[in-house]
């Protein structure tokens, strides 16, 4: 186990022994899971299934969240989604903009390449979250997440990316964090994703097709580390079609290229 898991191991436990923290991680964990649903919104029973977490204490968190604006309610729908309160507080962070703000360009590049769309994807706990989408000229354009957007770590290439860079035991946290998700997907299963991991590890690149999105593919490629961000990987996404084993393996060169030139400048 890595020094940082070992130490995210520490501050779990410490939490779990820490009284008034659990209201804390699953009022965070409930945000979560309305970030996946983005616009759509979340049902209260949906919400329940997802986090495990009876209806009448579930429902007593999110009416705190919606007194402080983390959540508001659709008054036709009567579905949750995220309040201003989230917004208000991004800005805060907005300093945090400088990373993708250096890498657009960059993928900017690479769709005007490839023609496809390009997203930029930062690690985000178990998920991953989408920064910045960049469309290509393609006629056909694969539109598989939204900015802001949040899906789990091992349903996109660009997580697949970042996996393939962890431990086998970080891995297999991911996994567990993932279970329910993995076990309602149609087809994912654990020893698929680990598959897909060591693939990934193998070619150096991520590819994936129907996991997030049917009839659509996609080949990521992890960022090189930098201690002072959070791990980042681009994906070029685009119709099943388009994705064969040997276009994969040339926009794998582009990509390389581009994130290589972009490691140097920053040097």
């Amino acid at each position: 186990m890595t020094a940082r898991a070992k130490s995210s191991q520490k501050r779990s436990v410490l939490l779990k022994r820490t009284d008034g923290t659990q209201a804390i991680s699953r009022a965070v964990q409930i945000l979560r899971l309305m970030a996946r649903r983005g616009a759509e919104g979340s049902r209260l029973t949906d919400l329940s299934r997802a986090a495990g977490i009876p209806h009448p204490t579930l429902r007593r968190i999110l009416i705190c969240l919606l007194d402080e604006g983390f959540v508001i309610q659709d008054s036709l729908t009567r579905r949750y989604l995220l309040g201003p309160l989230n917004y208000e507080l991004g800005l805060a962070a907005s300093h945090r903009t400088d990373m993708h703000d250096k890498l657009r360009p960059v993928l900017e590049r690479i769709a005007h390449a490839s023609g496809d769309t390009v997203y930029l994807n930062v690690r985000s706990g178990f998920d991953q979250v989408c920064l910045l989408r960049i469309e290509g000229y393609s006629t056909i354009r694969a539109m598989i997440q939204e900015i802001g957007g949040r899906r789990p770590l091992c349903f996109g290439s660009s997580g697949l990316a970042i996996m393939a860079a962890l431990e086998d035991d970080e891995v297999e946290e991911v996994l567990q964090a993932n279970a329910k998700d993995i076990a309602n997907h149609s087809w994912l299963t654990p020893d698929a994703v680990r598959r897909a991991v060591a693939k990934t590890r193998q070619n150096g690149f991520a590819v994936i097709r129907d996991t997030s999105v049917l009839g659509v593919g996609a080949i990521g490629v992890m960022l090189p580390p930098n201690a002072e961000e959070p791990a980042m990987a681009i994906t070029i996404a685009m119709v099943n079609d388009r994705l064969t084993y040997a276009r994969a393996r040339e926009l794998y060169k582009i990509l390389k290229q581009e994130i290589q030139g972009a490691s140097d400048k920053a040097a």
